[in-house]
């Protein structure tokens, strides 16, 4: 008597169902995790785009701030502020100029906008210091006007 041959049975290619649903777990936390990155990616560019605007908006006030002071004789102290209309919904401007304390002829002029950023509110403020009179020193006399400016953001 011979031995039966031992039948093997044909392995047949493909994936069992819990290798497909072990697949498909993978790839939707992937696809979830990458969804996230692009939605915080894209936050961060709007933040980014909307603080830009609002610089150069800020450095635009200023500058008619300067050059309103030239041709009406000189910048006058206080408050004001303002929007920028239909060109820019939402952002709005204020304006406080201030004698230093330490330096006559002196003004700090600090301007802040105002922008919607979702539930808050975007600001950034940008100052500068603007000489207005005439200011005597060991070396002579000196006139004129200008300044440095810096920028805070928030």
């Amino acid at each position: 008597m011979h031995p039966r041959p031992i039948k093997r049975s044909r392995s047949r290619g493909g994936f069992t169902l819990v290798e497909v649903m072990v697949a498909i777990v993978i790839l939707a936390v992937g696809i979830t995790g990458a969804m996230e990155v692009v939605g915080v990616s894209s936050r961060a560019s709007a933040q980014a785009r909307d603080a830009t605007v609002a610089a150069s908006l800020a450095r635009q006030v200023l500058s008619e701030t300067k050059a309103n002071g030239v041709t009406n004789g000189g910048i006058d102290t206080g408050s004001n502020s303002g929007d920028f209309g239909t060109d820019y919904p939402g952002y709005r401007w204020e304006t406080a100029v201030e004698e230093s304390q330490d330096f006559d002829g002196l003004l700090q002029i600090t301007v802040t906008v105002f922008w919607p950023n979702g539930s808050q509110e975007g600001k950034l403020a940008l100052m500068t210091y603007y000489l207005t009179a005439s200011t005597t020193s060991d070396q002579g006399t000196t006139t004129g006007s200008g300044g440095t400016t810096g920028g805070t953001g928030g």
